[in-house]
């Protein structure tokens, strides 16, 4: 496997593991001066997820999956940003709990695009 994917799947996984460990602290409402570094380390999970995404599409694989991914990026984002303004309304625990989904997804999302990538055969860059 080429560098940059293997550098950016890991990534996307130990950003994961850091936001789910400070979320298990805020969902136990612990630890809340922390949002600041969850929201980092979430940027950098949907950066990393774009960035195999483009190695995906540069390696000629599956656009509609890759777009597909790219949206649910932006989701990502604009969910964990509005995630508290929800919570006021629909309630915390279904909110955490969708933020979670969302997150895991991004994260099954690139292990699919890093292995469709790896079976590929074929590296550009």
């Amino acid at each position: 496997m080429n560098n940059g994917r293997g550098v950016l799947i890991w990534i996307v996984r130990i950003s994961f593991l850091a936001s789910i460990i400070l979320g298990f602290f805020f969902w136990r409402n612990q630890a809340l001066n922390l949002i600041p570094l969850h929201i980092l380390f979430g940027t950098i999970l949907v950066v990393s997820l774009w960035g195999i995404g483009l190695k995906a599409l540069r390696n000629g694989l599956n656009k509609t999956f890759i777009i597909f991914t790219g949206a649910w990026g932006i989701l990502a984002v604009w969910f964990g940003l509005a995630q508290e303004k929800l919570m006021l309304s629909i309630g915390h625990s279904i909110i955490s709990g969708i933020h979670l989904v969302i997150g895991i997804a991004m994260v099954a999302f690139s292990e699919i695009l890093t292995g469709q990538i790896r079976r590929s055969g074929f590296f550009k860059g």
